[in-house]
């Protein structure tokens, strides 16, 4: 383009404007009508030379930058293709993802209503063996004191009676009351 500017530039310089300065120099004003019909074939012949010159780089570039945006709307269209067919594999793996989602709430919420199952079974478990446990703690103590008791009350019957054997029984009657308890002892063994 910029070796058809050049000499494109120089023939308005030598024929056009040559022309015009000398048509204004002979009225000292605008040139008329009447001064410049004699002129026209130079702008003819300019005019006509002008499109043989810039014809072929004209048309030239308005080719290949049709071609350029033709190249440029396919391309984008390409790109537009990838995108939606990226986008239909993301929406896709989206509702997979949002599937997998529900399945794992569904799941966590399945295992803990198990847990929970399970612990509230297990306390109960703990609770009636707590309880048992306690009832036979219970038994035994209340068991142990019964025996106690009756140890204690022998004890009392037995002190109460050495207090009137003792006291009721003559130091002869006392010494042969306890060779027969060791004659019955002898004779257990």
């Amino acid at each position: 383009m910029k070796r058809i500017l050049l000499p494109l530039s120089i023939l308005l310089l030598t024929v056009a404007l040559p022309t015009t300065t000398l048509l204004a120099a002979e009225r000292h004003g605008p040139p008329s009508f009447e001064h410049t019909h004699k002129y026209w074939t130079h702008f003819i012949a300019f005019v006509l030379l002008m499109y043989f010159l810039l014809r072929k780089p004209f048309n030239e570039f308005w080719v290949s930058r049709a071609a350029e945006i033709e190249h440029l709307a396919t391309e984008g269209e390409r790109k537009l293709a990838e995108a939606n067919v990226k986008l239909a594999a993301a929406k896709d793996q989206l509702a997979a993802l949002q599937s997998d989602i529900a399945k794992l709430k569904e799941r966590g919420a399945s295992e803990a209503e198990n847990e929970y199952q399970a612990i509230l079974s297990e306390g109960t478990a703990r609770s009636d063996m707590i309880a048992a446990q306690a009832d036979t703690t219970i038994k035994s103590e209340k068991l142990q004191q019964e025996l106690e008791l009756q140890n204690e009350f022998a004890s009392q019957v037995i002190s109460s009676a050495r207090q009137k054997l003792s006291s009721s029984l003559s130091a002869d009657e006392d010494k042969a009351l306890r060779e027969s308890v060791l004659k019955g002892l002898g004779s257990l063994q």
